[in-house]
């Protein structure tokens, strides 16, 4: 019994998953965001956009090994939620909550390196 416990004892957790989402989620006083930064493009000059591929490219590079793999085989492959889970055994639960995260550092990521350059 005591072998089952101890194994228990080390729970491997996110060092960004609560401080960066507190971060995304609330603004310096504790209040939440009411919404999303306003990025005033357009979304078909945007696409078009070479640097924006490469801000996009560089964001996608820097995101754990995990959530890149994930995002890019849901996002950009368009692979399916229950294949994907079979495939790297995860529970739906589980992709749902990386795809957040990623999602969430892609967009820091592209609102610090490509919205304040312009």
């Amino acid at each position: 019994m005591d072998y089952y416990r101890s194994s228990k004892k080390h729970v491997s957790i996110d060092p960004t998953s609560s401080e960066e989402s507190d971060r995304i989620h609330f603004d310096g006083s504790g209040h939440m965001n009411p919404k999303p930064t306003n990025w005033n493009i357009d979304p078909e000059k945007a696409a078009e956009n070479s640097e924006l591929a490469q801000v996009l490219a560089s964001c996608l590079k820097g995101l754990p090994d995990k959530f890149h793999k994930l995002f890019v085989l849901k996002e950009i492959e368009g692979m399916s939620s229950e294949n994907i889970c079979k495939e790297f055994n995860i529970k739906p639960t589980n992709l749902w909550v990386i795809l957040h995260r990623a999602r969430n550092q892609l967009k820091l990521c592209m609102e610090s390196n490509w919205l304040n350059t312009k």
